[in-house]
């Protein structure tokens, strides 16, 4: 016995060294060009009944959109808001990815640093969906010293603003719950908050009356003075709270304001000695405020004139804005329509100093004392952002009045912000879809786009080709990800559909179509090298590879003569060489491929002269359904063998509006004959803007249907959103043979195992199709469900986060099978 041990001892000590010396082991093949891995590649499992109590959160795609650009006072930071959460960037080195606060609320809405740059505090949204959304207003402040939540709190109306007080003691926010439909509308008692902050805690001291306007989408106020003592909150004329900090008084009421024929949107600011506030509407006369007593004055300027041995006065007649030091004040007055004059007047002799016409109404929105810049917005008549009007900025020098530079972005409230240094102009602009931050140069005018960190939105997206390779279709470009390696490739830089670029199934080429759909760009994927840019006669509608990845196909359509021609151009790898081929039958229509009814794209489904088609654009074989001439049908859904394939008939013999469904129809794919006819009650579907995956499943063997139906009145339209029940139905028979216990918005069946996934409010299943008992749950609000092609990878598409979700089983994780227990001999 003791020599055996001995000899295992050796031969395990001999392959360590072999092992040990074996340093070019093989790597996993890799079908991109990725980085090189620092750590063992995971081996994911095909998701089974038996191994579903393993799923974990993999990976998570996209971290949604940003606005609400703010620096910090301190000029080393920058924070963003955006529908993930709150997103921290050097300010000194913006080319590196941003930092996600933890724990911070979505879809942020308000955003703001403390004077001393130690704090942030955002007000975002938590949704709950229950049948109807329901948005929870939450205010997250953030200590930067401790890296900690000081306070995380859910506010009870809806929230307009947050801001800190400039020594850094209150933080004050303002709320009011309702609709913004005015006899709808329900004013809280007291909707203004006072909170004290105080070393580890934050706690409210006080509430105040307030009385905002029914419009929830106006922009409002919310300011304190320089000195913090005043507290000054409004978005009309006809509601502007100032409240006495000290005393806790209101001093300035409605009645004190009261103007029936102000009720444009309004802008206040405090002089920099805390004892005027100035409440600008457009381009009309300003409201001044005299502290402490509240006396609102009607000139700014009253005194004599020594020349003339009389007395003169200023009216106001414009909007104002005092300068930091208090000698000088910039008016904007209307002197036409959409023009205005822009004055800029000494404070101590009422003289004015300069006089600028302006092309377009501007107002006031930074002012730097260091830069004596003066940055102006676009107005429109109603003196709110004028969204569609360029330019949307303009700089001009605060002692001569002469412009220095205009430039364009989102002009409305929170989309831009000005350095502390009065040098640099964060800006935010619209480029197709995503919103794009810009820092504009006040000096030089050089401008330098933030590069896009944030996917802003998640579309569409598929799997390429075995589910080892993700396409996902972002508001930035189309992102390519390796799921085995976790690990971005690159990304297409336009926003495109999912049919109009393809990967081969060999993963060595990639092809991508314009955005006007004329012309076609043929890369190595590997090395994203172009080998062709070819311009075609007509539009493209469809992008695919053949089996063997020699061939891209086209699908192009031409509209002449109120008709559409179809044509299918093969593309040769890799010498490029085009041909063309007419289908055998003439396509009468539109082609409804979107998206592509089969994974390799291959099959088509298209309208002709008797009804419906599946046209094979590799063989150009086109086989008519029967029995579907002068019927809508919705939903197409193929079986893993591509034999069968299944669409819901709807009652009209239109794709327009939410039809009510009338069946599911089951053909033969090689025959065109009808399998089966499935009536059903109203069938939930994808929606029009077709970021729902179908919503017909197979099982992996083929003889049941899955699909969530809903029981709705007659003639009442479905609700995409609406929550159905998960059911499967038997192909041979044509009967329901199962109906899964839960009421669900999603759900989706594995192309390899039977099993179901769906989700409900907040949480994410795993069902047994044979069996319908739990398998999983977690916790996840995602709003569609997909399973990759290889059945390895399940994805929840988070709708409110505009994120991707890919749950998988890792193999390495799995326990490890206990042999049974052995039986004692004397037992046997």
């Amino acid at each position: 016995m003791h020599n055996s041990k001995l000899l295992g001892l050796s031969i395990a000590i001999l392959f360590s060294i072999v092992f040990l010396l074996n340093t070019s082991l093989p790597l996993p093949t890799v079908n991109a060009q990725i980085p090189t891995p620092t750590s063992a590649v995971p081996h994911y499992a095909e998701i089974t009944a038996d191994n579903a109590q393993y799923l974990r959160p993999q990976l998570t795609i996209g971290n949604g959109d940003v606005s609400l650009p703010r620096w910090s006072p301190d000029g080393k930071k920058l924070a963003f808001g955006g529908s993930n959460g709150v997103w921290l960037m050097d300010a000194n080195a913006l080319d590196r990815p941003p930092q996600h606060i933890p724990f911070s609320p979505r879809g942020v809405m308000e955003l703001t640093f403390s004077a001393d740059s130690a704090r942030l505090a955002s007000i975002g949204i938590i949704y709950a969906d229950t049948g109807i959304r329901s948005n929870i207003p939450y205010l997250h402040l953030w200590d930067f010293a401790t890296a900690t939540t000081q306070l995380a709190l859910n506010l009870s109306g809806y929230p307009r603003n947050v801001t800190f007080s400039p020594d850094g003691r209150y933080l004050a926010y303002a709320t009011f719950v309702g609709t913004a439909t005015p006899e709808f509308i329900r004013i809280q008692p007291n909707c203004i908050h006072l909170l004290e902050i105080i070393p580890n805690r934050t706690q409210e001291i006080a509430t105040f009356p307030c009385q905002p306007s029914s419009d929830t989408r106006s922009d409002s106020s919310l300011i304190f003075s320089p000195d913090s003592n005043w507290l000054a909150f409004g978005d009309r004329i006809n509601n502007v709270q100032l409240i006495n900090l000290k005393t806790r008084d209101q001093v300035a009421s409605t009645s004190l304001l009261n103007d029936s024929q102000r009720n444009s949107s309004i802008t206040m600011r405090f002089t920099d000695d805390s004892f005027r506030l100035v409440i600008n509407a457009g381009l009309q006369p300003a409201y001044v405020i005299l502290l402490p007593l509240g006396k609102r004055i009607s000139t700014w300027y009253d005194g004599y004139d020594r020349k003339l041995q009389a007395r003169k006065e200023r009216v106001i007649e414009g909007n104002l804005t005092y300068s930091h030091d208090g000698q000088r004040l910039y008016e904007i007055a209307p002197c036409k329509e959409y023009e205005a004059t822009f004055k800029i007047w000494d404070v101590n002799t009422g003289e004015a100093l300069a006089t600028l016409d302006l092309p377009y109404a501007y107002g006031v929105e930074f002012q730097h004392p260091q830069t004596h810049m003066l940055v102006l917005k676009r107005l429109d008549v109603q003196g709110e952002s004028h969204l569609l009007a360029q330019p949307n900025f303009m700089v001009l020098d605060d002692r001569t009045g002469r412009p220095q530079l205009v430039f364009d972005g989102i002009g409305n409230k929170g989309y831009g912000d000005l350095s502390p240094d009065g040098k640099r102009f964060l800006v935010m602009r619209r480029q197709y879809v995503p919103i794009v931050p810009t820092i504009i140069d006040l000096t030089t005018g050089q401008q330098q786009a933030i590069p896009p960190f944030w996917t802003s939105g998640i579309g569409l997206y598929k799997f390429y080709p075995h589910g080892d390779i993700l396409a996902v279709d972002t508001g930035t470009g189309v992102h390519f990800w390796d799921l085995h390696q976790r690990t971005k490739l690159y990304a297409l830089p336009v926003r495109t559909a999912l049919t109009s670029y393809a990967l081969s199934p060999d993963t060595r080429w990639l092809a991508t179509q314009s955005i006007a759909g004329e012309s076609i760009d043929l890369y190595e994927f590997r090395s994203q090298l172009l080998l062709h840019h070819l311009k075609l006669d007509g539009n493209i509608k469809h992008v695919a590879f053949t089996t063997d990845s020699s061939t891209v196909l086209l699908v192009l359509s031409d509209f002449k003569d109120y008709n559409y021609n179809y044509t299918i151009a093969r593309i040769n790898l890799p010498s490029g060489d085009i041909s063309f081929v007419h289908p055998p039958l003439p396509i009468t229509g539109e082609v409804y491929f979107f998206p592509a009814p089969t994974d390799d794209g291959l099959l088509y489904v298209a309208k002709i002269t008797d009804g419906i088609a599946i046209w094979n654009i590799e063989t150009n074989i086109v086989t008519p359904m029967h029995g579907t001439k002068d019927k809508a049908f919705r939903g197409w859904a193929f079986d893993q063998a591509r034999s069968m394939m299944a669409a819901v008939e709807l009652r009209g013999k239109e794709l327009v509006g939410l039809d009510e469904a009338v069946r599911v129809v089951i053909w033969g794919a090689v025959t065109g004959d009808q399998i089966q006819s499935l009536r059903v009650p109203a069938t939930l579907l994808d929606d029009t803007t077709r970021l729902l995956p179908p919503l017909l499943f197979f099982s992996p063997n083929g003889d049941r249907l899955y699909f969530r139906v809903e029981n709705l009145p007659h003639g009442e339209a479905w609700d995409p959103k609406t929550y159905g029940q998960p059911t499967a139905w038997d192909i041979a028979t044509g009967k329901q043979i199962a109906a899964y216990p839960l009421e669900a918005r999603a759900f989706a069946s594995s192309p390899t195992h039977d099993i179901l996934a769906a989700a409900n409010t907040n949480t994410l299943y795993v069902f047994s199709a044979n069996l319908p008992n739990l398998r999983w749950k977690a916790d996840a609000d995602v709003q569609t469900l997909t399973f990759s092609s290889d059945g390895k990878w399940l994805v929840g598409r988070d709708a409110n986060r505009d994120t991707l979700i890919l749950y998988a089983v890792d193999a390495s994780n799995l326990p490890t099978p206990q042999p049974p227990p052995l039986t004692p001999i004397a037992s046997r």
